[in-house]
């Protein structure tokens, strides 16, 4: 069994507009529930851990994560090799979120 190369991203909707984690983060407080596609559920403590994840990297305080600016958008990646786990906690955290989009959209990413 060989280890597969995972990768994802986030990036902002309006290029001059810098993304507003507050704005994210009363979005978040704002529901009392949270379930993604796949009917996992999740705490609302567990999402607010991933936007203060989101917003370290973002600002690049972590180092498994890197913004380039892909066709004139800053963008956000994070991944890496895995054997079955996930490659990053930041990996993680931005692919729990992405799950809410409706809440990443106040803040400008996307």
């Amino acid at each position: 069994m060989g280890a597969e190369f995972l990768l994802t991203y986030i990036n902002k909707i309006e290029e001059d507009v810098e993304p507003d984690f507050d704005a994210i983060r009363n979005a978040v407080n704002m529901r009392d529930e949270f379930v993604d596609s796949d009917e996992c559920s999740y705490e609302k403590e567990e999402i607010l851990n991933c936007v203060q994840s989101l917003e370290a990297a973002w600002n690049g305080k972590l180092r498994d994560a890197s913004k380039i600016k892909v066709y004139g958008k800053e963008t956000l990646f994070s991944g890496g090799m895995s054997h079955g786990d996930v490659p990053t906690q930041t990996y993680q955290d931005i692919s729990t979120l992405l799950y809410f989009p409706e809440i990443l959209e106040v803040g400008n990413l996307t």
